[in-house]
């Protein structure tokens, strides 16, 4: 996909502070030759995927994060989270561990 294509309101406007571009799910493999795999996902109803979330956060591992912060052609509100992840990554100090969580991580 164009990995630059503007987002916009409509015509003539564009999202002020917001991401420059849209991703398309896609894939990819790093330099070590581990291949990447990523999926897009449009949020229908935001407040009941958020609630579902957060109900989820309760009983599995995951995170959500959430800015309420506006300032037009600066900041942008956003929120971004999972649940269930394959992985686990821990740290201390300058080490850390990446434990796998089931058969995907």
């Amino acid at each position: 996909g164009n990995r630059n294509k503007p987002l916009k309101l409509n015509d003539n406007d564009y999202l002020l502070g917001s991401p420059t571009y849209r991703p398309e799910n896609g894939s990819y493999i790093t330099n070590e030759q581990v291949e990447v795999l990523y999926n897009v996902v449009d949020v229908v109803d935001y407040d009941k995927e958020v609630n579902e979330m957060i109900n989820q956060l309760d009983d599995y591992k995951g995170v959500l994060l959430t800015s309420s912060y506006e300032y037009p052609g600066r900041y942008a509100r956003w929120t971004v989270g999972f649940v269930s992840p394959s992985i686990q990554i821990e740290g201390k100090g300058l080490s850390f561990n990446i434990i796998s969580l089931n058969q995907y991580g």
